[in-house]
């Protein structure tokens, strides 16, 4: 098969989905998988349908790490794994995925450190998040971005402050109140 063939079958998947007509969409990728059984771009796609549309994690992590070892460059099928990993709370498989893709030149490493910081926060450790967080914004050129990571240092703060005792009828955000 032509390259300009395979692309071809990836749009028309891409479409078939943004159509609904998930049939088509599957049958599109299997069709692209039995053309090139080692195509990165194949394998993440199945790896999202079986993620997304199944929630079959199983058969969905076995078409990311396809991706990844037939084509480590390839950026979608790190992003999309990482999600999978964070579904499932595999948090130091999505540790070591992380730190092998900031090695990447493709990859949005703002967005790395603040998948780290969201993997912290999950387990509570909000200081560590929030020096992620941090990172991520040194890192970003970005001002949409740039006010997104703002927003999970702020909420990573307030679960800091959830232990502090509180006055009887004070607002949580009294303590921030000038005088």
């Amino acid at each position: 098969m032509m390259k300009t063939d395979f692309e071809e079958l990836y749009l028309q998947s891409e479409q078939a989905i943004k159509d609904g007509d998930l049939i088509r969409a599957k049958s599109l990728i299997e069709h692209m998988l039995m053309e090139d059984p080692r195509s990165a771009i194949a394998h993440n796609s199945m790896g999202w349908f079986y993620r997304v549309q199944f929630e079959d994690y199983q058969k969905a992590e076995l078409h990311y790490k396809a991706a990844i070892r037939f084509n480590p460059d390839y950026p979608h099928a790190y992003w999309n794994y990482a999600n999978l990993l964070m579904d499932l709370e595999r948090f130091d498989e999505l540790d070591q995925l992380m730190n092998k893709a900031m090695a990447l030149p493709s990859l949005n490493k703002s967005m790395i450190l603040s998948q780290l910081g969201e993997m912290r926060e999950l387990q509570g450790q909000f200081d560590e998040a929030i020096e992620l967080y941090k990172s991520a914004i040194r890192r970003s050129v970005k001002n949409e971005q740039i006010e997104q990571f703002w927003d999970s240092i702020e909420r990573c703060e307030e679960k800091l402050r959830i232990d502090e005792p509180r006055v009887p009828g004070q607002s949580r955000h009294a303590a921030e109140a000038p005088f």
